[in-house]
């Protein structure tokens, strides 16, 4: 049994490891979207789960490259063109192009009237820009055009069947009776170029938003003229509103110098947890939900009715820049994915012959090559995602004040009843689309369609919890709509048109960013924290390299998959210096694992630290005394050791200082285990002369004796001297009324730097030069005469001229001869 007992201790021993080992771990939004995802939505919170299922009925293949905007009927879904003039309808998985009105784009769409019975408008913009009805066959009449409107960019429908306008270049709204007529309901002027979406709360209040500053303004249909500013952004458009359950207004903003030309970059968060339930939020359905908490499942009403509360129907979608002040046709959105922003076209390039769409040859100023070649917004955070998004401020008062949030993004407000401001979504993106839907927990959402990722949004109204519900191939969302089977949604640069439907998809996969250990490292165990209802799992697998970026060719093939959800699993692959995990997350359409964390054990061999240099500065105080060397003055006894030293491992670093005469063999110890890289040497107990210092850095303090490693760096020479300089043959001669002082100044170990003289005085000291004009050695001769006006200031009688000389170190030696001022007519 003693034996037993020992070998059990030796075998307890041995499992210390020589170096503290690292850890990943991945609990934040900015982890999670630092890799890829396929069909997985990360949240705010920083959790990764099943996306909703995304079906595509109109294909970029068949779509024009940008689809503006969208109108949904039952079954059959309008979308319209922003790259040319037309209009198609999609039953099923079929498409055809249904009517061309005049105009150079579509800048709305929007069904009117009873269901059974619904008429289809079209905004247009360019020449020919006006409201157009389509009827079923494709057949266009004219309900109403401007000369002076050149965009037609939201329409939204009143009491009587009136028709509000939202127009540019001039800023105008206009309200449309049933017979075509218009009046001017609302002039920004001076204050917009363009309206860029209107909505019509459930009260009759009508809101706009604007371009250039934008702006929120309030308008009352009964009094035309009258409008009332109820917020202003510190972004410049305006793209989207919808009606808050307050009586306020949700307003999203697309400034398209506050996005990045990617739009990945998730903001900074000090927030975590999640927030608590308020009183009068409505409670989650009693039993377990189908769906992840912040996705939006389809609300019952049918498509079209209701539509006060603003589907934003994709107006904002072609709004990426100023609008020409006069005249003007086509605004096209040249933003892509791969990283081109969204531009400007100029009033010239927009403007094409009257009638006509411009034709240009590929690379041509404003052809469509041209458009998507303009370059990206400046600005932005350092290569990498930031960690965690911005707080959201609780409330503040409109406009550019707190409650608006910063101002790096572009953002979703909550403009209260009450005028206070809430910002419940920023991100380097914009925010071209929104509309608001029932999440599957009973809480509702705003859904955003934004560029230019090409992702949608799910942000809750208290602006705790944001998910990205779908990352497409496009630049931009540029159109949400809503219909029985889901959320309909439109793109651009690559067109096309699909569905975010109720069902979520039944496989995803999430790929972390390669992992860099710095050095080749042992794998040890990865921990997945996740929730897996019935029904549900998370498999992994892992893959290892020594290159950065991960290459079939060059990083180990992915390991078999192992259920992993809940438990910690061996990392299998080779030893390398990169590693990066992959998720295969799988459920059933109604049910979705949930990853909170990822955490990964690591060990990287013992590595030597490093000394990279040791500075050694000479003072006349020690370290700890408050006054500065210049303060102090005198003799610099003092040496004070900077050590500049780190370990690769992030061990704990002792440090042992020697010294020795230069050339002679033995160290001298100074100082031993020293856990602070610096030292003060006072060197009064060592003979003058040349020396050298060496630090040892050791990593003892974090590894068992044998596996410590030592690192050492020797200093540049120093000298050591403590005595003062010696003046000699220091003589007077006098020659009429003038006296001449001579001598030398020697000092045995460091060169001579100042010699001063002074006459019957400790303080008035002045400075001579040596015989040969420099001080630059141990001995130096001087001659010099005193100042006349030092000898005229002498009394009769017996003085002295004091001389001092000053060594490297500041060692001081001083010397005096007599003189003897006579009276004047009389003798010595």
């Amino acid at each position: 049994m003693k034996h037993a007992w020992v070998l059990s201790l030796l075998m307890l021993c041995r499992v210390a490891p020589g170096v503290s080992p690292g850890t990943w771990e991945h609990t934040s939004e900015a982890d999670f979207q630092a890799g890829t995802s396929e069909r997985v939505a990360v949240t705010s919170l920083g959790e990764a789960r099943l996306a909703r299922d995304v079906r595509i009925v109109l294909a970029a293949e068949d779509a024009p490259d940008v689809v503006s905007a969208l109108a949904v009927d039952g079954k059959t879904i309008y979308a319209g063109a922003g790259d040319k003039c037309a209009v198609y309808r999609i039953v099923g998985d079929k498409a055809e192009k249904l009517a061309e009105p005049p105009g150079t784009i579509v800048g709305s769409l929007r069904l009117v009237g009873e269901a059974g019975a619904r008429e289809l408008l079209v905004g247009t913009c360019g020449d020919g820009a006006g409201l157009y009805r389509i009827d079923e066959g494709g057949a266009v009449e004219k309900v109403w055009a401007e000369e002076s409107v050149k965009h037609v960019w939201s329409v939204v429908p009143g009491k009587d069947g009136v028709l509000y306008a939202a127009t540019g270049p001039e800023g105008k709204i206009f309200a449309i009776d049933a017979a075509g007529d218009a009046k001017l309901l609302y002039h920004a002027d001076g204050l917009a170029k363009n309206i860029l979406c209107l909505m019509l709360a459930s009260d009759g209040r009508l809101f706009a938003g604007t371009d250039e500053k934008g702006l929120v303004i309030q308008i009352d249909p009964a009094a035309p003229g009258a409008g009332r500013v109820v917020f202003d952004a510190p972004e410049k458009e305006i793209s989207a509103l919808v009606e808050a359950e307050d009586g306020g207004v949700h307003v999203a903003t697309s400034d398209v110098a506050k996005a990045k030309a990617d739009g990945k970059t998730p903001p900074e968060d000090e927030t975590s947890g999640k927030a608590a339930p308020s009183a009068g939020t409505r409670p989650a359905p009693d039993g377990p939900q189908p769906g992840p908490l912040d996705e939006p499942t389809p609300s019952t009403r049918p498509a079209g009715e209701n539509e006060t509360e603003n589907e934003a129907d994709a107006e904002a979608a072609l709004r990426r820049a100023e609008r020409a002040p006069e005249g003007g046709g086509a605004l096209v959105l040249v933003a892509r994915r791969d990283g081109v922003q969204a531009s400007p076209v100029s009033a010239e390039t927009r403007k094409p012959p009257a009638g006509t769409q411009p034709a240009r040859k590929p690379g041509e100023k404003g052809s469509r090559e041209e458009l998507r070649s303009i370059g990206g917004a400046p600005g932005g955070p350092p290569n990498g995602p930031p960690s965690r998004p911005v707080r959201r401020p609780s409330g503040g008062p409109a406009g550019n004040g707190p409650g608006a949030g910063p101002a790096d993004g572009n953002a979703v407000y909550h403009v209260q009843s009450n005028g206070l401001v809430r910002t419940l979504f920023r991100r380097p993106v914009l925010v071209l689309a929104m509309r608001r839907a029932m999440g599957a927990d009973g809480r509702p959402r705003l859904i955003l369609g934004t560029g230019n990722g090409g992702a949608i949004y799910a942000v809750t109204l208290d602006g705790d919890e944001v998910a990205q519900l779908a990352d497409t191939e496009a630049g931009q969302i540029t159109a949400l709509a809503e219909s029985t089977d889901g959320i309909v949604f439109a793109t651009a640069n690559k067109g096309s048109v699909g569905f975010l439907q109720a069902a979520l998809a039944k496989e995803g996969t999430l790929t972390s960013q390669p992992l860099d250990a710095g050095q080749i490292a042992q794998w040890g165990m990865l921990h997945l924290t996740a929730d897996t209802p019935p029904g549900t799992g998370v498999k992994l697998q892992t893959r290892s390299g020594n290159l950065d970026e991960p290459h079939d060719s060059t990083w180990s093939a992915w390991s078999d998959a192992v259920e992993a959800g809940g438990k910690r699993v061996a990392v299998t692959s080779p030893t390398a210096r990169f590693l990066q995990y992959r998720l295969v997350l799988t459920g059933n359409g109604r049910a979705t694992p949930t990853i909170q964390s990822v955490e990964i054990v690591y060990q990287v061999g013992n590595l030597a630290p490093a000394v990279a240099g040791v500075k050694v500065e000479a003072s006349a105080l020690p370290r700890s005394t408050n006054r500065s060397p210049e303060q102090a003055g005198g003799a610099k006894a003092y040496r004070l050791v900077a050590i500049q030293a780190k370990d690769p491992n992030g061990d704990d670093v002792a440090f042992t200082v020697e010294f020795r005469r230069v050339g002679a063999g033995k160290w001298i110890p100074l100082a031993e285990r020293l856990r602070e890289p610096k030292y003060v040497w006072d060197t009064r107990g060592v003979p003058d002369g040349a020396y050298e210092l060496r630090v040892t850095a050791s990593d003892a303090p974090s590894n068992p004796p044998a596996s410590a490693l030592t690192a050492a760096r020797i200093s540049d020479r120093l000298i050591v001297d403590n005595t003062a300089p010696v003046l000699g043959k220091v003589a007077v001669r006098e020659a009429g009324d003038e006296l001449t002082v001579s001598g030398e100044a020697r000092d045995a170990t460091s060169r001579i730097v100042g010699i001063h003289y002074a006459v019957d005085s400790a303080d008035a000291w002045t400075a001579v030069l040596p015989a040969d004009g420099i001080c630059d050695s141990s001995v130096e001769e001087f001659t010099f005469t005193p100042r006349s006006a030092d000898l005229k200031a002498l009394k009769p009688g017996v003085h002295w001229i004091a001389v001092k000389a000053e060594d490297l170190l500041g060692n001081v030696g001083h010397a005096g001869v007599r003189v003897t001022v006579k009276e004047a007519g009389g003798d010595e």
